[in-house]
C-alpha cells in the first residue's frame, strides 16, 4: 500500500470511528423513543466510552415528543452510556408537545439529565403551558411527573414570576 493511499485508508477509518462516536448519542430507554442530535459540527474524542462529544452551529435534540435547540450542545458519556446534555444558546428553547399538554421554554442554559428524565433551566427562564406563563432564574422541571420547582436569583432582587390564564 503506497503511503497516499494508506492516509486515504486511515482517514476513512476515522471518519468509520466518527460516525460510529455520533451514532453512540442516540440512545433507546425503556418506553422512550429514539434521541437524536444534530448539527452544524461535531467534535468528539474517538474510541472513548466516557467524554463528551460538542455539537455546534444550529443544534438540535429529539427525544418523542421533546425538542431541545441551542447553539452548542455537549453530550456527556460514561462507560459508553448518555449521561447529560449541556445546551447553551441565545436562547436555548425547549419544547414538548403531547395530546396531554404543551410546555415551551427558552433559558440562557438547559441541563439535561438522561437518568432523571429532568431538565435544569438557567438564566433568564421563561416557561409557557396552556397559557399560563412562569419566569425566574432557574426551573428544574421533571419529564416524567410534569412538575417544576421555580428558583429565583441567588440575590433575591428577581422573584419568580407566575401569570395564570383566567379560564372565563
Amino acid at each position: 500500500m503506497t503511503t497516499s493511499s494508506s492516509y486515504i485508508a486511515q482517514i476513512v477509518s476515522a471518519a468509520i470511528v466518527l460516525l460510529v462516536a455520533v451514532c453512540g448519542v442516540v440512545a433507546e430507554e425503556p418506553g422512550e423513543k429514539i434521541l437524536k442530535l444534530t448539527g452544524d459540527s461535531v467534535e468528539a474524542k474517538l474510541g472513548d466510552s466516557a467524554g463528551s462529544m460538542v455539537f455546534a452551529g444550529d443544534v438540535r435534540l429529539v427525544r418523542g415528543a421533546m425538542t431541545l435547540e441551542a447553539d452548542r450542545m455537549t453530550a456527556n458519556r460514561e462507560d459508553g452510556e448518555l449521561i447529560t446534555i449541556e445546551a447553551v444558546g441565545e436562547p436555548v428553547v425547549f419544547r414538548k408537545v403531547d395530546p396531554a399538554q404543551q410546555v415551551t421554554a427558552s433559558a440562557a442554559a438547559v441541563t439535561y439529565d438522561l437518568l432523571a428524565q429532568t431538565l435544569v433551566l438557567t438564566g433568564n427562564v421563561e416557561l409557557f403551558q396552556e397559557g399560563n406563563r412562569i419566569r425566574g432564574e432557574q426551573i428544574t422541571y421533571d419529564l416524567q411527573k410534569n412538575e417544576l420547582i421555580a428558583k429565583s436569583d441567588e440575590s433575591g432582587d428577581r422573584q419568580i414570576e407566575f401569570v395564570l390564564e383566567n379560564s372565563e
